[in-house]
């Protein structure tokens, strides 16, 4: 194993894949996620450069936000996140939260995490995020002080900085939450299942999410769906809804996409755009390939649409473009292997899913508030 890539890996079924950028010529730089040993030896030759820790991308190649010009809107960016900083408010005696999370990417779960941070802030909790950028002192420091801790994705930090993590949780015996967004814990179960038995409560994002990890590790826990901001995605006015049509979106290649390939197969009178940044994960003639478009674009994306088609051969652990699109006004045709079908909500009852997921992150803090 490589040991320079060991914290900008991911671990898949069967291998450990990096994301790499095309550099020939035809590839218009396009991104894709490959084994260790094959990026390095197409590294060495020029045929592509693999991301390493630092350089902040998203695997599906959804684009950052502008960053806000002041903080007054109370909206965090990654920026925000990477870095060690304190979110107040006034007149409210606060409790430490020590909230660990990656941050190399900013994927579903980062932005998930900015909205449950912005709700906590708001219900009066001083949220103190570390991430692997954050120095091995002002980790120990942060956490000896925190009432809580939780730890969301905790795969990029060091081997220094997991030291005193788990000697805080383990040794120390401070209370803390594992705030779960995929099934790549169950890929490592010597360390998880301990890391899920002793926590204070486990919280998934769907019940079939909480059931994979039931079964796998022998823990429990809550499901709350993914935090969404339910207010960006409507239907947008002026944008015309064509039948007939099908959207297809965070496609990557370390996913197998039969299921999806079958139905593409057996709907030849529909037509599928895949957005997506590499092309060759499903494909025919009622199949075109568009690019992806910044996260803050995807209403608009949304309402031109009839449906949304997310069929997954594997587990999903809620899969956010299912709510998005919903909220959007598109018809969703996908299984309970996409986490948030298993909630068993009626998708068509447009308003009565805003207000269950507008209300998710501050169940999740009130859930928090019980352990305190």
């Amino acid at each position: 194993m490589n040991k320079e890539l060991l914290h900008d890996m991911v671990t898949t079924d069967d291998k450990s894949m990096v994301l790499i950028e095309h550099l020939l010529p035809g590839y218009r730089n396009a991104k894709d996620w490959m084994s260790i040993e094959r990026a390095l030896l197409g590294e060495a030759h020029g045929k592509w450069r693999i991301f390493r820790r630092g350089k902040q991308t998203y695997e599906t190649q959804v684009m950052e936000p502008e960053r806000p010009r002041s903080m007054s809107d109370r909206t965090l960016t990654s920026a925000d996140v990477s870095s060690p900083q304190t979110y107040e408010t006034k007149g409210i005696k606060k409790k430490t939260v020590g909230w660990v999370q990656d941050s190399w990417i900013r994927g579903g779960a980062e932005i998930s995490n900015e909205l449950v941070i912005r709700v906590g802030t708001d219900c009066g909790f001083d949220i103190k995020v570390l991430t692997p950028q954050s120095d091995t002192e002002l980790l120990r420091r942060t956490l000896a002080g925190a009432d809580i801790i939780i730890l969301n994705n905790i795969w990029s930090f060091s081997q220094a900085q997991m030291a005193i993590i788990l000697k805080t949780i383990y040794s120390d015996r401070k209370p803390y939450v594992k705030y779960e967004h995929d099934h790549r814990e169950l890929d490592r179960p010597e360390f998880s299942r301990k890391l899920f038995q002793n926590s204070a409560q486990n919280i998934f994002l769907s019940p079939v999410h909480l059931g994979n990890h039931r079964k796998a590790l022998g823990c429990d826990g809550i499901a709350f769906p993914l935090a969404i901001d339910t207010e960006i995605f409507r239907p947008v006015d002026g944008i015309e809804r064509r039948p007939n049509t099908a959207l297809i979106c965070n496609l990557r290649n370390f996913k197998k996409w039969t299921r999806l390939q079958d139905y593409i197969d057996e709907h030849t009178g529909m037509d599928f755009t895949v957005l997506a940044g590499n092309g060759g994960v499903v494909h025919g003639a009622n199949v075109k390939q568009r690019n992806m478009v910044p996260y803050e674009e995807m209403p608009k994306i949304y309402s031109a649409f009839e449906c949304l088609v997310h069929l997954l051969d594997g587990w999903g652990a809620g899969e956010r473009v299912i709510f998005e699109a919903a909220l959007a006004g598109c018809k969703i045709v996908s299984s309970e292997r996409s986490g948030h079908m298993s909630w068993g909500k009626d998708l068509t009852d447009v308003e009565g899913l805003r207000a269950w997921l507008k209300a998710a992150p501050y169940q999740f803090w009130k859930e928090i508030e019980k352990i305190l």
